[in-house]
């Protein structure tokens, strides 16, 4: 996989930027952007820093017959629990909630039939940049 997934990943956040701004104004659009940005972002660190490939991922995510994990859930509390053990508990905690939150706004901005502005377009851009900051500073996953 090596860098194609982190290059996505910058796919995917400029094309957030661009969507919500003049104009385009496709603000569902780069909520949804701006989370894929993050959410590949911490699949390319989980796969390439910590040597997880994608069938460990879908066996290890269904280990628990009570709670089988989408990816998605799986791959962002991997990298919650890396960031602990790590000894940054402030950043995984501010990690963990800005994921839910953003997903929350992608989720929001997907499936359901409401409308969908400008601030919270800017909000999901910001959450991603957050989290991407946390992510660079403790696992420095642009240099490799």
């Amino acid at each position: 996989m090596s860098t194609l997934l982190r290059d996505k990943a910058t796919l995917n956040f400029d094309a957030a930027k661009l969507l919500k701004e003049s104009p385009n104004y496709h603000y569902c659009s780069s909520i949804h952007c701006s989370y894929y940005y993050c959410f590949q972002v911490v699949k390319y660190i989980v796969v390439e820093m910590f040597n997880v490939n994608d069938d460990s991922i879908y066996s290890l995510r269904r280990a628990d017959p009570t709670r089988q994990k989408t990816e998605h859930e799986y791959v962002i509390e991997f990298l919650h629990r890396k960031l602990i053990e790590k000894s940054e508990t402030i950043g995984a905690s501010t990690f963990k909630n800005k994921m839910i939150e953003l997903k929350s706004l992608r989720t929001n901005s997907d499936y359901k039939a409401i409308s969908i502005d400008k601030p919270t377009s800017d909000k999901a851009y910001n959450l991603a940049i957050e989290v991407t900051t946390i992510l660079k500073k403790a696992f420095r996953y642009e240099a490799n």
